[in-house]
């Protein structure tokens, strides 16, 4: 019997929940812009980056990034990626989720070897929360991966990093 009235209470409640959780009302439906500045790390070292955001819809862009990441002494590439990515954006209330697969041309450098330059996929996820009109602060897990660089250079994930992000709407 006490199932059966949770069931009832979560069904009778998700229309008031629904209705609260996504406001179609926010900051994210009226911009066009995205600039966005990074600094996280990753296993080697430090991370750099900057992001800018064309908004198509409401719900998706498309855009650009340029990062760096410091080798490591324990073996950690020093990288230098910039790519292309289409973001797909899930506004709740004041916070977003976000997804974004990409495509990169990627310089990997690691100790004795001189580096390569190669073309290597990525995926990003992460989440903003609204600061104030125009400004969003959130964090974002990027994996860069090297899938058809020589093997001199380690193939798979190279760089997975986490990254403190301020975003600036215009």
């Amino acid at each position: 019997m006490k199932y059966l009235t949770l069931i009832i209470l979560i069904l009778g409640l998700s229309p008031i929940c629904q209705a609260s959780l996504f406001n179609p009302e926010l900051d994210y439906a009226n911009r066009d812009h995205n600039l966005v500045g990074a600094l996280g790390f990753h296993g080697g070292g430090i991370g750099l980056g900057i992001d800018y955001e064309y908004m198509l819809h409401r719900d998706f862009g498309i855009g650009g990034l340029a990062r760096f990441y410091t080798g490591g002494d324990n073996g950690q590439p020093e990288v230098i990626n910039f790519g292309a990515f289409y973001k797909a954006h899930f506004p709740i209330r004041s916070w977003e989720i976000y997804a974004a697969p990409g495509l990169g041309i990627t310089r990997i450098k690691i100790d004795n070897f001189d580096g390569e330059v190669t073309l290597t996929p990525m995926f990003a996820i992460g989440t903003m929360m609204t600061i104030t009109q125009g400004l969003n602060i959130g964090i974002e897990n990027l994996n860069i991966i090297n899938a058809i660089g020589s093997e001199d250079i380690y193939r798979g994930n190279i760089v997975s990093d986490w990254m403190l992000k301020v975003q600036i709407i215009f």
